[in-house]
């Protein structure tokens, strides 16, 4: 299959449209949630049954304050939001750990909105934000690369081996616990997947540490792991923020609010990020083709974009979110707001277990996301930004339908939704590519009157290369 792993987000992706929805609250608030959500409720944390199953949390802000929000993130991977009154404590909540603040008043169009927003932004690719480069004990880890290495020595790890590993370290300085991997490797946290995890750990100490029986690398923590490495969110550096698509004015007042709260900005009014450096989150307009701009500035990373505007209406959030906004907050707002939003937004893409593969393979396909590339039977397949952009958008969607606007809004804009012929004309020049008969398509399937899938299908070996005196 393409991906090694089915992540719990994977699950909420596959059915954006019903989604399990745990509400949690003493005074059960008429919150406007859409029909189609399967709902289930509790009076508290500690009574919500299976919390790790649901596709999203919905904590009432009076209950939110009882109980924190800590308790509520501990037992599941899924999106939380905080439904309030009024916009007094968003700031609070977010930096408590809410992904989001939704008023009690909102439309079941917008909290369907902001529920794929959020869902989409933790699908995408992790940010820059935290160092992917780890050592220590003599050991060298590389998850951009995928490699493990002692010395010069290529430490052979197997795919979940890697997959333990790397929970382990991006929870750095934070522990895991043995639930926590569980659900991110195989979607359930139960005894028999803790056993797995247990396995897997003690197979990863005989491969890395210098002594088994004494961990440097992989050290226990109760029932968690913790990192023993130097690296990842132990050096992080500061959140830095592109600002785009505003006049000179408004630029810097936001500027000066964001850096008020450490957060490092660069600010342009034409979308120019190359002077930029890394950053790790975009602050533009609420408008659809701003916020697409700011997508064609991002490119395939996953970085998400909080627009903000002066006139908040409800048509207006969700278009935002709808174009591609990860959250979207009215400006000027009560201070700190814009901040926390931004953090919270950055947060969600970075958590750990909320990340998809770096490279993805179906059949002889591999698509490496981290270099941009693609690749057949082992050899570079050369395809255009407009051609990667679209098998990437399917790669992340793998078997499953996305119609001609979805496609059409993710790789071109929202102003392109009607534009229906771009897609097949792009459809027709990757299978040219990558099928091996591209008038039988095993990888780009088109499902008549609904769209395109990119196919999930048993990876490949490769073919062992012919040696040339017998080619002659």
């Amino acid at each position: 299959m393409l991906n090694d792993c089915d992540l719990p987000l994977e699950r909420a992706l596959a059915r954006l449209g019903e989604p399990l929805v745990t509400v949690i609250s003493r005074e059960q608030p008429r919150l406007a949630l859409p029909d189609r959500w399967r709902l289930r409720t509790s009076s508290s944390i500690e009574d919500a049954a299976d919390l790790a199953t649901s596709d999203l949390v919905v904590i009432d802000a009076a209950q939110a304050r009882r109980e924190g929000i800590q308790p509520c993130r501990e037992q599941t991977p899924a999106p939380i939001f905080v439904a309030s009154e009024d916009s007094e404590g968003v700031a609070r909540y977010l930096e408590a750990g809410a992904d989001q603040c939704v008023g009690h008043s909102t439309t079941a169009a917008e909290w369907q909105a902001r529920f794929e927003a959020s869902v989409r932004a933790a699908a995408s690719l992790e940010s820059d934000s935290t160092t992917s480069e780890f050592s220590g004990s003599g050991l060298q880890v590389s998850l951009d690369k995928q490699q493990v290495r002692r010395g010069e020595e290529l430490v052979d790890l197997t795919p979940r081996e890697f997959a333990v590993l790397c929970s382990v370290l991006t929870a750095a300085p934070e522990a895991v616990s043995a639930d926590r991997i569980a659900e991110h490797l195989w979607g359930v946290a139960s005894a028999a997947a803790r056993s797995r995890v247990r396995v897997y750990v003690a197979r990863l100490r005989r491969k890395v540490e210098v002594d088994p029986t004494n961990p440097r690398v992989i050290l226990t923590d109760g029932g968690s792991y913790r990192s023993g490495l130097r690296g990842g969110a132990n050096h992080r550096r500061r959140t830095r923020v592109l600002i785009v698509g505003h006049d000179e004015l408004r630029t810097e007042r936001l500027r000066r609010e964001l850096e008020g709260a450490s957060i490092e900005t660069f600010g342009t009014s034409r979308g120019d990020s190359r002077r930029c450096g890394p950053f790790d989150a975009v602050v533009a307009p609420a408008d659809p083709v701003a916020i697409a701009k700011a997508k064609l500035v991002i490119g395939e990373r996953g970085i998400p974009v909080v627009a903000v505007s002066e006139r908040l209406g409800a048509a207006r959030v969700i278009a935002s979110l709808r174009a591609g906004a990860s959250d979207v907050s009215p400006y000027p707002g009560r201070p700190g707001d814009l901040a926390a939003r931004v953090q919270a937004a950055v947060r969600h893409v970075r958590a750990p277990g909320r990340t998809t593969a770096s490279t993805l393979r179906t059949g002889a396909l591999e698509i490496d996301l981290g270099q941009q590339r693609v690749a057949s039977h082992g050899h570079e397949v050369a395809v255009s930004p407009t051609e990667y952009r679209l098998l990437s958008t399917l790669a992340r969607r793998v078997d499953r339908v996305m119609s001609h606007e979805e496609l059409l809004t993710a790789v071109w804009g929202p102003e392109y939704r009607e534009e229906t012929h771009y897609v097949r004309v792009y459809v027709r020049s990757l299978r040219a590519k990558l099928e091996d008969d591209p008038a039988e398509p095993r990888y780009v399937i088109s499902e008549w009157g609904r769209g395109y899938r990119l196919a999930a299908l048993p990876v490949e070996a490769l073919k062992p290369a012919v040696p040339a005196s017998e080619s002659a």
